[in-house]
């Protein structure tokens, strides 16, 4: 039986450091039917230069490379990589990526198996520590934030090692199906980046598709090497957190939802915000502001946005929220605020 094509959209920003390793790992998958398509959003650190310089021609006539003239955010390299894709699925990964030589086999498999299955998360394991999980995918909570199936520096021992329904996909591990990529209306450009693959995730449950955990499709990630490198990674982090988890949540819940949760996952911002205030970390307290009042400035954009999200989706609140939503205790959010 052939191998459906397999596109890999790979997104590339100033990482010197990991692009060979990444990039030569995918050429020696053990898939053969591959389409590598690498998007640079204008990187300075010669990464580019360094590729075309230590692959060999053979390697270098496998890859597809994009360099824009500067840098558009994640979601817009994204969707370029995709446009392009010829495959009946696309893995989209990070450039701080080593990936397993069966993972694109594993991940293609199980797609195959079941046509209700339109995205996948790769079990991601730390580069420097690859008994220690990166992520095992994601749930929402009932306060509008993602939470983590396991737990901070939590060990590969095999509990993870099923086949589950999962609501998201850190980015750097995700595979789609291309069509329900293009039905679901790709990466928000408008995000530039944080929370683009969770929106996208969430559009692809309410197409109608489901979205599943991958254990034997493995990949190696060095966590938080892009955002750290940036000179400005505080605000990256604090403005675009708030901004894009606000606006993900209005177009994406049901209205009952939407009254329910929005309100306090709005509230709770706000006091983190309060909270830097009183720990003198002004300019903390600036950049999230910034990003909650955002919604408020593009509040009719946004309201178009999500009518027609509204009006294409298949599954309700009811029938969705069990599938995707887990509770926490409140304990566990005053937990992950003092890592801020």
């Amino acid at each position: 039986m052939s191998q459906p094509l397999l596109s890999v959209v790979v997104l590339n920003w100033n990482a010197r450091s990991y692009i060979l390793n990444c990039l030569k790992s995918i050429i020696n998958s053990e898939y053969s039917n591959l389409e590598i398509i690498l998007i640079d959003n204008d990187s300075q650190d010669g990464s580019i230069a360094l590729l075309k310089d230590s692959l060999t021609q053979d390697e270098l006539s496998k890859l597809k490379i994009i360099i824009n003239e500067k840098n558009y955010g994640a979601a817009h390299a994204l969707n370029q990589g995709a446009g392009i894709a010829r495959g009946k699925y696309i893995t989209f990964v990070a450039t701080d990526t080593k990936i397993d030589s069966a993972c694109f086999g594993e991940m293609v498999k199980v797609f195959e198996s079941d046509e209700s299955i339109a995205g996948a998360s790769c079990k991601l394991l730390m580069m420097d520590n690859p008994g220690q999980f990166d992520s095992a995918g994601e749930y929402l909570n009932q306060y509008g934030f993602l939470l983590q199936r396991h737990a901070e520096h939590e060990t590969d021992k095999g509990q993870f090692d099923e086949i589950v329904e999962l609501f998201g996909v850190k980015g750097t591990a995700l595979t789609v199906r291309k069509d329900v990529f293009d039905l679901a209306g790709g990466y928000p450009e408008d995000y530039f980046m944080f929370l683009e693959e969770t929106d996208l995730c969430w559009r692809i449950w309410l197409s109608g598709y489901r979205i599943v955990f991958v254990p034997s499709a493995v990949i190696y990630h060095v966590s938080g090497a892009s955002v750290n490198s940036h000179k400005h990674a505080s605000y990256i982090v604090k403005y675009y957190g708030s901004r894009n988890y606000i606006t993900t949540l209005f177009k994406n819940l049901g209205a009952l939802s939407l009254i329910k949760i929005l309100p306090v996952h709005v509230f709770m911002w706000l006091s983190l915000g309060m909270l830097f205030v009183f720990k003198k970390r002004f300019k903390e307290c600036a950049y999230i502001m910034k990003g909650v009042f955002w919604n408020f400035i593009h509040f009719r954009k946004i309201l178009e946005q999500r009518r027609v999200i509204q009006e294409k989706r298949k599954l309700s609140d009811s029938q969705l929220m069990p599938k995707i939503m887990r509770h926490v205790n409140l304990s566990y959010l005053f937990d992950r605020v003092g890592m801020w």
